[in-house]
C-alpha cells in the first residue's frame, strides 16, 4: 500500500513552494526456498512458514525555488524520512516437519533528515561566454538507525515483541556535510564544466549488546573522514539537439556501519583507508527528431578500496582493504516513442536559458508540475 500527496504554491511568478508526502507499508510472509528435489514432490511446500517481513516508510519533502533577479536562482530542499524494516525469521522445518525452537525478531529503524541549499548564477551575456553559469551550495544530513534483535520462543511473535533473549542492541548514527561548486563555461557550441566537492562524514556504532560488547562495557566503532573530490566535463553540441560529451571524476565509498562493527561476529581490527576511485566516460547522445533518443558511450572505472574478511577463528576476524577492480565497457541505448507525433506540446514551458538548446530547458521546478508563469498567487495539490 502506498500513498503520495504533492502540493505546490506560487506566491508570485518568481517563487515556488512545494510539499511532497509519501507513505508506504508492506506486510508479507517469506516462504523460503525449495531445493531441486523438494519442488517436484510439493511445489507449494514452505520450508519457512513462520517467517514474515514488515516495511513502513514515511517521507516528507519541502522545496523552495526563488528567482532573485539578475540571473540568480535559489533552490532549497529539506526532507525527513522514517523507515522501519522488521522481520521474523526461523530455521527451516526439519525433513519430518518438526518446527524450529525459536524465531529471531529483528527491528531496524531509520530516521534521516537533511537540508540542501544551492545557488545558480547565469553570467556571460554580451561576451563570448554567453550562456555560462555558476552553481554552488551545500548539504547537511543526519541519520539515526537503532538496531535490535531478540531470540523469541514464540514462532508467531509480533513485529514489536521484545520477549525472549536480546542478542543485539546497536545505536548507529551518521552525519554528513558537503560543499560544492561547479562552473559551466560556454564558448558557442563547446562547453567546459569543472567542479569541486568537499565531503565530511562521521559514523558511530555503539553496541550495547552484541559481539565484542560486555555488560557495562559497550563496543564503540567510529569513523571521521574529509574527502576532496573533483570532476571535469567537456561537451560539444552539433547538428539538431545532439551532443558529444567526455567526463572524468573521482569518487569514494562511504563507510558502512557493518564495516565498523559487524552484527554477528566480533571484528578485532578494522582497516579502512580512503582511496579515491577515478572514472572516465565518453558518449554521444541526442534527439535528432521528435520521439527518438540515442545514447552510445564508453566507460572506465577503477575501485581501489575493496574490503574483504580475513578469518582467524570461528569468532575472530578482521576486515581489511584489499585489491582493486577495473570496469571497462561499451553501453548504448536507442528508443522511440511511437505516439510522439500525436502529442501536443505543453501549453506553457520554461524557455531554454541563453546559450542552451532545447534539451537543457527545464519543464517544471517540481517533477510532473508545469512551471506556469502566474501573475497572481496560486496553490495546487495532487493525490
Amino acid at each position: 500500500m502506498a500513498i503520495r500527496s504533492l502540493c505546490w504554491y506560487r506566491p508570485d511568478e518568481h517563487q515556488l513552494w512545494a510539499l511532497d508526502f509519501y507513505a508506504s507499508r508492506f506486510d508479507g510472509g517469506d516462504p523460503g526456498r525449495l531445493t531441486f528435489q523438494q519442488f517436484p514432490r510439493d511445489p507449494n511446500f514452505s520450508p519457512t512458514p513462520y517467517n514474515n517481513n514488515w516495511v513502513d516508510r514515511y517521507t516528507v519533502v519541502l522545496r523552495h525555488e526563488h528567482e532573485l533577479g539578475d540571473g540568480w536562482l535559489l533552490q532549497a530542499k529539506a526532507w525527513f524520512t522514517h523507515q522501519e524494516l522488521d522481520s521474523r525469521s526461523a530455521a527451516n522445518l526439519s525433513p519430518s516437519g518438526v518446527p524450529p525452537d525459536f524465531t529471531t525478531v529483528q527491528d531496524e529503524g531509520f530516521n534521516n533528515g537533511g537540508l540542501d541549499v544551492r545557488f545558480r548564477k547565469l553570467w556571460g551575456d554580451g561576451t563570448i561566454f554567453k550562456g555560462s553559469a555558476l552553481t554552488f551550495g551545500g548539504v547537511v544530513y543526519h541519520g539515526d538507525a537503532p538496531f535490535t534483535r531478540f531470540r523469541n520462543p514464540d514462532l508467531f511473535a509480533s513485529r514489536d515483541s521484545t520477549e525472549g533473549v536480546q542478542t543485539l542492541d546497536q545505536d548507529r548514527t551518521s552525519d554528513y556535510q558537503a560543499v560544492f561548486a561547479e562552473t559551466l563555461f560556454r564558448l558557442g557550441k563547446f562547453h567546459i564544466v569543472p567542479s569541486f566537492r568537499l565531503d565530511h562524514e562521521t559514523v558511530d556504532v555503539d553496541t550495547i549488546i552484541g559481539p565484542g560488547a560486555t555488560p557495562g562495557d559497550p563496543f564503540n566503532g567510529h569513523a571521521d573522514r574529509w574527502v576532496p573530490l573533483w570532476g571535469i566535463g567537456l561537451g560539444n553540441d552539433f547538428g539538431d539537439r545532439n551532443e558529444a560529451y567526455f567526463s572524468a571524476s573521482s569518487g569514494w565509498r562511504p563507510v558502512r556501519s557493518s564495516t565498523l562493527h559487524p552484527r554477528f561476529k566480533f571484528s578485532r581490527r578494522v582497516t579502512s583507508r580512503i582511496r579515491l576511485s577515478p572514472s572516465i566516460s565518453s558518449s554521444v547522445h541526442g534527439t535528432p527528431f521528435k520521439g527518438f533518443w540515442y545514447d552510445v558511450g564508453l566507460f572506465w572505472m577503477e575501485f581501489d578500496n575493496r574490503t574483504e574478511t580475513r578469518q582467524f577463528s570461528p569468532i575472530d576476524f578482521i576486515i581489511v582493504n584489499t585489491g582493486s577492480t577495473r570496469h571497462r565497457g561499451l553501453e548504448g541505448e536507442l528508443s522511440y516513442d511511437f505516439l510522439a507525433r500525436f502529442q501536443h506540446p505543453p501549453l506553457v514551458t520554461t524557455q531554454p536559458e541563453p546559450g542552451k538548446d532545447v534539451k537543457d530547458a527545464k519543464v517544471g521546478a517540481v517533477p510532473g508540475v508545469p512551471n506556469r508563469r502566474l501573475s497572481s498567487a496560486a496553490a495546487h495539490c495532487l493525490q
